[in-house]
């Protein structure tokens, strides 16, 4: 799997070699692959961050971002759009099983001297539009 991490494979590559190596269902596979790679490259944004932070004195967070799917948890959608530092991040990620099967992803963005995340307009009303309009799969 670390290999694959690093060779920059997608998820539905690893999939295959998950299926095939460890001999699971196709559906065990894809979730594991979607877990790991998916975990494993959020790590790794969060500790150039975090360097970044401590090597340049920088104020950095992290724009969470919902896939939106029709099968997205709740708890994930209300995320969407909002700014965490990477240690939220982490937390958030290890509890309630949010890691698992997760398709968000994050942005780091840059913060004011207000403690306000610099964002365009345009894109905090797009954020804000997207997780009105989202459906899930079931009614919440």
């Amino acid at each position: 799997m670390g290999s694959a991490v690093a060779d920059g494979r997608p998820p539905r590559e690893v999939k295959g070699l998950i299926r095939d190596r460890l001999a699971v269902s196709e559906s065990k596979a894809r979730a594991f692959a979607q877990t790991d790679i998916t975990d494993s490259l959020r790590q790794a944004r969060w500790a150039e961050d975090d360097a970044a932070t401590e090597q340049f004195g920088l104020d950095l967070r992290e724009l969470h971002t919902s896939a939106l799917l029709p099968t997205t948890r709740p708890t994930h959608a209300a995320r969407h759009g909002k700014v965490y530092t990477t240690q939220e991040m982490r937390d958030w990620y290890a509890k309630d099983g949010n890691r698992m099967n997760c398709h968000c992803s994050s942005t780091t963005c840059l913060i004011d001297s207000d403690g306000k995340p610099i964002l365009t307009d345009g894109l905090k009303k797009k954020m804000a539009r997207e997780v009105k309009d989202w459906k899930p799969a079931m009614p919440v």
